[in-house]
């Protein structure tokens, strides 16, 4: 006989539930999980995968990038951050700081799981033309993917 409310609770319940230092430091990471989810519509798509907030505040928007390149897309667009900050908290960080570090890798979600039926046709059509044996074959496979795509022999 079960006896409700006992047994494993999630994490995230513990913490909102606690007080003092363990649901400050929840708190905390929801509001930089909301603040870089405003901060990243403001970047180009292709910057998703790549950056991160690690703070922010009136002294410093500091960001972390996974790679030099990156870190240099983000000077550049460090004037047009300090407004979105400024329109959406009130405050303006003095200055922006991007960082190289490792991230952990979020799925993009904007990547369709499966070709359209159009493009399934136009790569179908690229298959049955090519010369390379093995390109065809690995065009094929992947028209194959589309709805109502070829199968595979």
């Amino acid at each position: 006989m079960a006896t409700k409310g006992k047994g494993p609770k999630p994490l995230s319940g513990a913490f909102k539930e606690t007080r003092g230092p363990a649901a400050g430091l929840y708190a905390r990471a929801a509001q930089l999980r909301q603040w870089e989810t405003r901060l990243l519509r403001e970047l180009p798509p292709q910057a998703r995968g790549h950056v991160r907030l690690a703070r922010i505040g009136r002294d410093a928007l500091v960001l972390v990038a996974d790679s030099p390149e990156w870190r240099h897309r983000l000077r550049y667009l460090a004037p047009r951050l300090q407004e979105v900050v400024m329109d959406q908290a009130g405050i303006r960080p003095q200055q922006v700081t991007i960082r190289i570090g490792n991230l952990p890798r979020r799925p993009d979600v904007t990547t369709p799981k499966t070709l359209s039926t159009s493009a399934g046709r136009t790569i179908d059509a690229a298959a049955r033309h090519a010369t390379d044996p093995r390109l065809a074959d690995a065009l094929a496979k992947l028209a194959s993917r589309a709805p109502g795509g070829r199968e595979q022999d």
